[in-house]
């Protein structure tokens, strides 16, 4: 058995989290892998925590994916038509050399709007991928509102799932997951929900983590984690840390890579204020496995409050679970639909200002209030989301000897 594992995009957490597992799972069964990605890896620190989860990875490398300046309904398509020839290109130069028995692309959404009219950029080989954001569903639940949108959305998805040689379609979402069950009755077998696997191995007193961070004991932190673009409602929440209303031992801690708008945005002078003062903590960069487990150690809430047009799961929120600390969300999408259903946190209206300073100086006395959310996060931190991640694909892939 030869696999190959496609991630042509080395920025977020792909790396770290789908293609870091998948590997770990495939290393225990040993079965032989090979990855094709970007040339950026080799200067990215994913790299390191690749090698750690197998030395001697043999890779393969594909032109980088480069996104439009201007993101509009052509430029999107366009970027997809060029991604998935880059794809195609990239595999067709290695299977000359090298034949596979199945391919594992890590994310489809780079290709999704152009697969069901180019077919798969694998040819005739069997393949199953992940879908990270589908939007098809998002009517039913009342989570957000397409009108004509939904129609091309059902059109695309049922036709990804008729390709020949599509196996699986994994997706993090069980609202889309079920969704397609009950449309596609007859292609339901290849649709599966997976947990977005996460660890933090890392993490220590949340006081000693503080300090090392430079924040008192007493200081409420708020951890906003990943990418740091607006869609997570940065600068609104930056701004709130300005208003004379607001507990003065509520602190901001922004950590991960910003987008230039966030970067623009953190040169005015009220955030160069906010950070003299201490109560705005920025870390720039990609982080570390010991470095992500200090910062979810040194939080008290988790910021998953994404704007109107962020609907899919996240990766944060599950970290903030292994972590055990409350999160609050906004009052749309996936994130939203698991804090109704656990209680992990409060959800608000991120237009409300008042509402917002309201609900996080109550949270940052700590009473009952915060506490019947800190028990509800710790009861959801016990699964093994890495495990159950790699064991599902393995089984659903027909790879167990």
């Amino acid at each position: 058995m030869n696999i190959l594992i496609v991630e042509p995009e080395i920025n977020g957490h792909h790396i770290v989290m789908y293609v870091r597992f998948l590997v770990r799972g495939l290393v225990k069964k040993n079965i032989n892998f090979s990855i094709l990605t970007s040339k950026k890896i080799k200067k990215h620190k994913s790299f390191d925590i690749l090698k750690k989860e197998k030395k001697n990875i043999n890779f393969f490398f594909l032109n980088d994916l480069e996104y439009p300046q201007q993101k509009n309904p052509i430029s999107l398509l366009f970027f997809q038509i060029s991604n998935y020839f880059k794809i195609k290109k990239g595999f067709e130069f290695i299977n000359r050399k090298e034949k596979f028995d199945f391919i594992f692309l890590t994310t489809l959404d780079h290709i999704d709007k152009v697969v069901p009219f180019f077919g798969s950029p694998f040819g005739k080989n069997k393949f199953s991928s992940i879908i990270l954001n589908p939007k098809n569903h998002l009517n039913q639940y009342k989570l957000a509102q397409f009108n004509f949108k939904k129609f091309i959305y059902d059109f695309n998805i049922k036709k990804i799932l008729k390709l020949n040689y599509l196996e699986n379609l994994f997706s993090n979402d069980p609202l889309f997951v079920q969704y397609v069950k009950n449309k596609y009755f007859n292609l339901s077998k290849k649709i599966h929900y997976f947990e977005e696997p996460v660890e933090l191995n890392y993490l220590k007193k949340n006081n000693i983590a503080k300090k090392e961070l430079k924040f008192n004991s007493k200081d409420f932190v708020i951890l906003i984690y990943g990418e740091i673009k607006n869609s997570k409602s940065v600068t609104d929440l930056v701004e709130i840390l300005q208003k004379k209303n607001i507990k003065k031992n509520i602190k901001v801690l922004l950590c991960g890579v910003q987008t230039k708008e966030i970067k623009d945005f953190l040169k005015q002078k009220n955030c160069i204020n906010l950070i003299r003062e201490n109560k705005l903590r920025i870390i720039n960069k990609f982080l570390n496995l010991k470095e992500e487990g200090k910062v979810f150690s040194a939080s008290d809430l988790v910021w998953i409050a994404y704007k109107e047009g962020s609907f899919g799961s996240s990766g944060v929120l599950f970290l903030a679970k292994k972590s055990k600390k409350p999160i609050i969300t906004s009052k749309s999408g996936v994130p939203y639909w698991f804090n109704k259903k656990f209680m992990l946190g409060p959800s608000i209206d991120i237009n409300n200002e008042e509402q917002v300073i309201n609900i996080l100086n109550k949270l940052s006395y700590k009473s009952l209030f915060y506490k019947k959310f800190k028990k509800n996060v710790t009861l959801r931190s016990k699964p093994n989301y890495v495990e159950k991640f790699y064991l599902n694909i393995l089984k659903t892939l027909n790879f167990f000897k």
